[in-house]
């Protein structure tokens, strides 16, 4: 999205829009700064905000890579359990 030409602006011309607002405004802007919170504050932020990374910082790629193999492993525990637990109760009857 292109910013507001505030330069062009008549006088009478009001806009919804601040200025380089991205930081509160878009969702990584917005996990960047909660998660700022972690080192100052020591508030896990990840309790009541939901993952997200910039996949185009090397450094949280690899931190996405490593959360989908662990959300994924999980996925494939908690089914198997689930089957499981169905399957041990059939036989017991």
């Amino acid at each position: 999205m292109k910013d507001v030409p505030y330069d062009n602006l008549l006088n009478y011309q009001v806009v919804n829009h601040f200025k380089n607002n991205e930081s509160c405004t878009s969702k990584y802007g917005l996990a960047k700064n909660l998660k700022f919170l972690i080192y100052g504050e020591g508030i896990e932020v990840d309790k009541f905000y939901p993952r997200c990374f910039d996949l185009s910082d090397l450094s949280q790629f690899e931190d996405w890579i490593e959360d989908y193999k662990f959300t994924r492993n999980e996925a494939i525990l908690k089914n198997f359990l689930s089957n499981w637990d169905d399957n041990s109760q059939i036989s017991d009857n």
